[in-house]
């Protein structure tokens, strides 16, 4: 079984870097091969209306992430170290969906001088991590989840460098 990410209304993202975050951010956590998750890419009303309906704060937002089931119980804070657990050894894994605001990610990316794909990769990321467990109610939180994400897309970028070259 192989790792399936379904990307939807990708607008003018390029699919095959989000496809490259998501797996990287899989293969960092130790999830196994057989997982899927779904990334949509959509605009602020969009994402405004899912927040207001699933999370009750009516809110465009970045990006958010519903999984499918909880993930495992992980006591340890996140860390560099992969999470994987037991519980992720059963195939194949459904973990949920991704849904990015392509107006947001646009906005960030002019913020941070990066593209518009790095942020969207970025944000592939993050909600991926949410998918499995990750947490950020907290700044603290954020900004660990925030610099791992950032980590792993490092990683990603080096790792595809190297095969590609």
């Amino acid at each position: 079984m192989a790792i399936v990410i379904t990307i939807r209304r990708a607008q003018s993202a390029n699919r095959d870097v989000l496809r490259l975050a998501a797996r990287a951010a899989l293969r960092d956590e130790g999830i196994p091969r057989s997982a899927e998750l779904s990334i949509l890419i959509t605009d602020d009303e969009e994402v405004r209306r899912l927040n207001r309906e699933y999370r009750g704060v009516d809110a465009a937002t970045d990006v958010l992430a519903f999984p499918q089931a909880d993930a495992p119980e992980d006591p340890r804070p996140p860390c560099d170290e992969p999470r994987a657990s037991s519980r992720w050894a059963e195939e194949p894994q459904l973990l949920g969906d991704v849904v990015i605001s392509a107006e947001r990610a646009r906005l960030q990316a002019r913020e941070r001088h990066a593209s518009f794909d790095e942020e969207l990769a970025l944000l592939a990321i993050h909600g991926t991590l949410h998918l499995v467990g990750w947490r950020d109610d907290r700044n603290e939180e954020r900004e660990r989840m925030v610099r791992r994400g950032q980590e792993i897309w490092r990683r990603a970028k080096n790792a595809n460098a190297r095969s590609n070259g």
